[in-house]
């Protein structure tokens, strides 16, 4: 019977296959204020699959296509304080391959000097 399985050499991960993190650029963005429970907000890339996310204190986060305060402290996401979260970005918010997409981030407990690192693959 013949083998019919690749050999070790050509076997690839679904990730590797998909071409979703091992390839993608690696942009570190500007550390954005979440002081005061300001509204802060990154639009991304338009080739941005995920996102690594570290803030200094809980944040609400979410994804649309605009620039305004649309967190709903009611609804949206908490990302805990001092932990690196990876988070896929939902292409199914764009209309076309070159739609931006805009995250948004806003403090849980309004605390001051505190920023949220942000980096985009």
């Amino acid at each position: 019977m013949a083998n019919y399985l690749p050999s070790k050499a050509h076997q690839k991960t679904v990730v590797e296959s998909l071409n979703a993190d091992v390839s993608g650029d690696w942009t570190v963005s500007s550390a954005l204020t979440i002081s005061s429970a300001a509204h802060a907000y990154k639009t991304l890339d338009a080739s941005t699959n995920s996102i690594l996310v570290y803030s200094a204190s809980d944040v609400y986060i979410r994804f649309d296509q605009l620039t305004s305060d649309t967190i709903s402290v009611a609804n949206d996401v908490i990302i805990p304080a001092e932990t690196l979260m990876s988070i896929r970005v939902p292409s199914g918010l764009k209309a076309s391959s070159t739609t931006a997409i805009t995250v948004h981030f806003k403090q849980v407990t309004s605390v001051s000097t505190k920023t949220l690192r942000l980096v985009e693959v």
